[in-house]
Order: C-alpha cells, then sequence, then structure tokens
C-alpha cells in the first residue's frame, strides 16, 4: 500500500502518546527509537521515514492510517476500536520479539 507520511505527524505521535496514555520515553521504546529522535519527530525539522512508520504500526497491530496523510488520528481510532482490538491493548500486549535490540543505539 502506497501511502505519504501526514504533514501534521508531530500532532500524531503526540495524539497517540496521549491516546495511550504513556510517557515519552515509553512510545519511543514502542517507536524503537530514542527518546530524542522521538522528539525531533514531534518538534521538526525531520519527519520519520515511511517504512519506520509502516513497521512500529504493523509490530503493534495498529492501522497505519494513523500516520498517513489525510488518515484518521489516532483518538478517531480507539474510538472505532473500542470493544476490539484497542490501541492502548496493542501497546499492552506487544507483539513477539518487542523490546529486542533494534539498532546500534540499543545495545
Amino acid at each position: 500500500m502506497r501511502w505519504a507520511v501526514a504533514s501534521d505527524i508531530g500532532n500524531r505521535i503526540v495524539e497517540l502518546r496521549d491516546v495511550l496514555g504513556i510517557d515519552g520515553k515509553e512510545l519511543a521504546e514502542s517507536a524503537g527509537v530514542l527518546p530524542s529522535q522521538l522528539s525531533v519527530w514531534i518538534h521538526g525539522p525531520q519527519r520519520p521515514p515511511r517504512s519506520r512508520l509502516d513497521a512500529w504500526a504493523k509490530r503493534e497491530g495498529w492501522p497505519v492510517e494513523i500516520f498517513a496523510e489525510g488518515g484518521a488520528m489516532p483518538s478517531a481510532v480507539a474510538s472505532r476500536l473500542r470493544g476490539s482490538r484497542s490501541l492502548r491493548l496493542a501497546v499492552s500486549e506487544p507483539a513477539a520479539g518487542y523490546g529486542a535490540p533494534r539498532g546500534p543505539h540499543d545495545a
């Protein structure tokens, strides 16, 4: 599926953190990056690579639309998923291999 990273990606990441009820450090761990990298994505000037967001969404069981231009915001997706697999549940029950080192900064 072809999609573009949302122009408001920083707002989407902040909203995702709020919907999940976790802090920035926990969200960075979920994304597989350092908190400083997550902050750069939120405040600019760098946007996360589409491949990183796609892998993050897939690993956590989230629809990638929460990161996509024109896609639903995380709060809208979470309310749509209530009663089934919510965004909060996806983080509290991570996929196999979650937490494993993902790069040189995790060693």
